[in-house]
């Protein structure tokens, strides 16, 4: 009985030994920098360590049991490493296998790390005085930039056309830290404003963590125009406005032109179109001339003065008298004829 156990735990042990050796053992899986919570936008370093890295073909990563990403060939010293810039949907757990040469067998999983992504600082925000983003020459200019949470350190930095404000040393730069209890920033004073100093100005802060400084996102762009002096920018204000004005002036007067000629040809083909008209209608007004050999027209009659009664009886006289004679013949012309 003792020897069939003795067989028996014999065999367990060589079976279990030999598939302890056919899987290589697991590598040391690392991050550096080494932090619970992480902000996004930082970039962090994985490394996988194998025990033996001359038989190593390669490594894989594993974020959450998918692969992150596979290296081969080996670099020296079996340490390999993997760069991740963190955003929001990277917080995960993490781990790392290799595969070996000759059997192309893979390891046993590595210690695994979980990896904590906070979301980004906020922004912060720029503030100009005069509010109106415009400024004479000379005059003074206010930027401030303000970011919340005021109980941690912070550094801010000032840019202008994508590059970083710095203080001079003629004092025409001046830094001063405001504090405001939930939010703290810090104001740039220009103190005479130049014509340089036109442009696009934002601004960002460093926050301070245990491991490090984490870098916030760009605030908002603000552009400011410096002017010349006043004695000498109404001309140049008004030559602005002139140079577009003498260029709508150009179509207006060429329409006006045309229209001036359009007006000038319609009412000259009016005044033909009337002389036509009364040509016409006067040719028609005037009596047609017609040559009738038979035929006359008799004159027109005149008014009469008014006839007397006796002038009246002294023309019916002579009418009765040559009457009376015209009978009278008669007989004698048949008197004649009867003694022919």
């Amino acid at each position: 009985m003792a020897s069939v156990t003795l067989v028996t735990v014999s065999l367990l042990t060589h079976l279990w030994g030999s598939a302890c050796a056919g899987y290589p053992p697991p590598p040391r899986f690392s991050v550096s920098p080494k932090q619970d919570i992480y902000r996004t936008g930082e970039l962090i370093n994985f490394t996988c360590s194998a025990p033996d890295h001359r038989n190593i073909s390669g490594v894989t990563f594993f974020s959450h049991q998918w692969i992150l990403y596979f290296q081969k060939p080996p670099p020296s010293g079996g340490a390999f490493t993997h760069a991740l810039r963190l955003s929001p949907q990277d917080s995960s757990e993490y781990s790392c296998t290799y595969n070996v040469i000759q059997s192309r067998e893979q390891s046993h999983g590595s210690n695994s790390i979980h990896i904590a992504v906070m979301d980004p600082l906020p922004p912060p925000v720029l503030k100009t005085d005069p509010p109106s983003r415009v400024v004479n020459k000379g005059d003074p200019l206010l930027l401030t930039c303000l970011a919340k949470g005021g109980g941690v350190e912070k550094r801010f930095h000032f840019f202008r056309d994508g590059v970083e404000m710095i203080s001079d040393s003629g004092g025409s730069l001046r830094f001063s830290r405001e504090h405001g209890g939930a939010s703290a920033g810090v104001s740039v004073n220009i103190l005479k404003a130049k014509l340089n100093h036109t442009g696009e100005f934002a601004c960002r802060y460093e926050e301070k963590t245990s491991r490090g400084w984490i870098v916030s996102p760009w605030s908002q762009k603000v552009y400011l125009t410096v002017w010349a002096p006043s004695s000498s920018s109404p001309p140049l204000l008004y030559a602005c406005l002139a140079i577009p004005l003498a260029i709508l002036m150009v179509p207006l007067a060429f329409y006006c032109t045309r229209r001036n000629r359009a007006l000038k040809s319609e009412q000259e083909n009016t005044e033909e179109a009337n002389s036509e008209y009364l040509e016409m209608f006067s040719a028609t007004r005037k009596p047609q001339r017609t040559q009738t050999p038979f035929t006359s027209l008799p004159p027109p009659a005149l008014p009469q003065p008014p006839l007397s009664r006796s002038w009246m009886e002294s023309r019916a006289k002579p009418a009765e008298d040559q009457e009376e004679g015209l009978y009278n013949n008669i007989p004698l012309q048949g008197k004649k004829r009867a003694e022919r």
